[in-house]
């Protein structure tokens, strides 16, 4: 994979390839990889398919493995590895199991309600915090790597599209209500 990752960047440097920006001064974006997962990103023309399927075809004639076109396509593009995809409000049924951004109150409880997991283990259960704190923690810790200055990809694309230089979370108050439920998330975790 890494040798796709050299093709596909020798693409980007002779500008065949258009990037994404999640902001003006965000960082370029052109593919991500995860485990066995493969997301490119590029401008949305015919052009720019071909200049991703030809650097996919380089890579499976140096590889020697195979570009497999036509491949089943999900009607459910909203989630992936169990994440939702859309920027809309956020609802129980959207979250059920997942902890990644600000969850609803409504939901904290029914997870610990619903099962025995708060318990101790003495009594049976599991000994997990209750949802609601381990959801305020995990939020405080990603803002805490943000204001800390956190290098990942995922922090540096926040950090611009949100903080635009300042280090403060409340340097995007004023337009909240157009930020992303994971932003909305980790101004909550800020506080």
């Amino acid at each position: 994979m890494e040798k796709l990752s050299h093709i596909i960047a020798a693409r980007v440097l002779k500008k065949d390839w258009k990037v994404v920006k999640v902001a003006r001064s965000g960082p370029l974006i052109s593919h991500l990889f995860f485990a066995d997962d493969l997301i490119l990103f590029g401008e949305a023309s015919v052009q720019q398919a071909m200049v991703m399927k030809n650097s996919l075809e380089e890579f499976c004639e140096l590889s020697g493995q195979q570009l497999i076109c036509g491949a089943t396509r999900s009607a459910d593009m909203r989630n992936y590895l169990g994440v939702p995809l859309v920027q809309e409000r956020v609802t129980k049924a959207m979250y059920r199991g997942v902890l990644t951004t600000k969850l609803p109150q409504a939901l904290c409880e029914d997870i610990d309600k619903s099962s025995k997991i708060c318990l101790p283990k003495r009594l049976g259960g599991l000994g997990t915090k209750k949802a609601c704190l381990m959801n305020q923690a995990m939020l405080s810790k990603a803002s805490w790597r943000i204001v800390a200055g956190d290098s990942g990809l995922w922090a540096t694309m926040l950090s611009k599209k949100y903080l635009r230089g300042t280090c403060c979370f409340n340097a995007y108050d004023d337009n909240c209500t157009l930020a992303s439920s994971s932003w909305k998330g980790l101004i909550v975790g800020n506080f």
